[in-house]
């Protein structure tokens, strides 16, 4: 009609999302790393094992990993939601205590989601050197608020195979949670290397 003003109303779709949840013979299983397989998203489970991706749930392949179980790859298939079991380790498993979960976490910096005695445990039972050099490489990173790992730098080089070594070891280590406040955080480990002998004693 003559006078009349049409408008078109743009209705946006929501972004697609992966939802699921990580579990074991127990229960839930928080702390877990959930990633996208051949990318760098990736998530963290929450208190309840529960976690969200951003992606389409069409040919995608998760990567989910946690210290004291097997890691594991999941094909997902287009449904709301998946469930997935986690096998735990056969050695160790009476070693590996996930702690340092709080529903309030105002005050709390970055830290591993398995704890710190853990991740240096983890550190100490890796850090076998492969050119026969034994000491220590201090290794710096970032951790940004959603516990992504990044901008790693060596402060102190033991050489250059161990370099890459420590590097390798925190990026695919246990998971970090971020800073409560969203902010990142500058991180500093020193990883002592020893030879496979001694590593064995």
């Amino acid at each position: 009609m003559p006078g009349t003003k049409v408008t078109k109303s743009r209705s946006s779709a929501a972004a697609p999302v992966i939802n699921g949840k990580v579990m074991d013979m127990v229960g839930p299983v928080p702390g877990v790393r959930v990633g996208i397989n051949g990318t760098t998203m990736a998530t963290v489970t929450d208190l309840n094992g529960k976690f969200t991706l951003p992606g389409n749930q069409d040919r995608v392949v998760l990567d989910v990993n946690m210290l004291g179980y097997l890691n594991k790859q999941v094909k997902v298939n287009k449904r709301d939601s998946l469930v997935i079991a986690l096998q735990p380790k056969e050695q160790g498993l009476s070693e590996v205590t996930v702690i340092g979960y709080s529903s309030n976490r105002k005050n709390e910096e970055a830290y591993p989601v398995n704890n710190w005695a853990a991740f240096q445990k983890y550190l100490d039972e890796n850090a076998v050197s492969a050119d026969g050099k034994t000491g220590t490489v201090k290794l710096t990173f970032t951790v940004d608020g959603t516990g992504r790992l990044s901008d790693f730098k060596i402060a102190d080089s033991l050489s250059e195979e161990a370099d890459k070594i420590a590097i390798r070891l925190v990026k695919e280590g246990p998971a970090w949670l971020g800073n409560a406040n969203g902010k990142s955080k500058n991180i500093t480990v020193r990883i002592k290397f020893t030879t496979p002998k001694a590593n064995n004693k």
